[in-house]
């Protein structure tokens, strides 16, 4: 289907057995292998966190995102990845294939093959003997010559229609996946940001953006408060 010119979006988040002992074959890693993009057998963590989702296993960026017509529209973006999967990219004997990173982590990510680890019994830290230094790839694009062929995204529970589906979201991953799917489908104009209906703000911070936040309000407003207060009471009584 592939060599005769036919697209493939793939969402293909880590697969383990019920007790996290050991990762499950999902029967695709040999084709996703031979167009460029492995699946290694680990998950992907960042200390780049978001408040209210699980440290590290989930995390997000607004600047991971790679040279590509998809990752230039989402610049600034945030989007979340719970529980994803390295990709890595890897030779291969399609000639004129080529495979673009979309998104990655911080440099101070890694993709953890440790499972003990993820399961709580062990600290969970990188381990350079055996896990794989950031940025990490969790998302690429590949193309065949000038052609769109595939998508490969390393995490699917980001984009399930229950989270997709809330009121509010402060991410703009349902964002990514339309404009992934765009250029796939060779829709360049398509590959953008689209505008927000009204009931759907979001407000979208990080854990850096929050603590600026809880500073000046919490902080700066009242101490600003504070000293007017003296400087008033100090007038009065002269």
């Amino acid at each position: 289907y592939l060599r005769g010119g036919g697209k493939l979006f793939l969402l293909l988040g880590p697969a383990l057995d019920r007790g996290v002992t050991r990762y499950a074959s999902l029967g695709l890693e040999s084709l996703t292998a031979r167009w460029g993009v492995a699946l290694p057998k680990t998950i992907v963590v960042d200390p780049v966190g978001i408040p209210g989702e699980q440290p590290l296993m989930t995390w997000a960026t607004r600047d991971g995102y790679g040279d590509h017509p998809v990752g230039r529209a989402m610049a600034g973006k945030l989007t979340v990845w719970p529980l994803a999967r390295e990709l890595r990219v890897v030779k291969t004997k399609v000639k004129g294939l080529s495979v673009a990173p979309l998104v990655r982590t911080s440099p101070r990510g890694w993709a953890e093959s440790d499972l003990a680890s993820l399961k709580g019994q062990r600290p969970l830290s990188y381990d350079p003997a055996v896990d794989r230094k950031g940025p990490v790839i969790v998302a690429a694009a590949v193309s065949h010559g000038p052609t769109p062929q595939m998508v490969v995204f390393g995490s699917e529970r980001g984009l399930l229609i229950r989270r997709l589906a809330a009121p509010t979201l402060r991410d703009y991953n349902r964002d990514l996946f339309l404009a992934a799917l765009a250029w796939l489908s060779d829709e360049m104009a398509l590959v953008a940001i689209g505008p927000k209906r009204p009931e759907h703000q979001r407000l979208a911070l990080d854990d850096k953006q929050l603590g600026k936040t809880f500073l000046i309000v919490v902080v700066v407003m009242p101490l600003m408060a504070l000293c007017g207060g003296l400087v008033a009471w100090r007038r009065r009584r002269r």
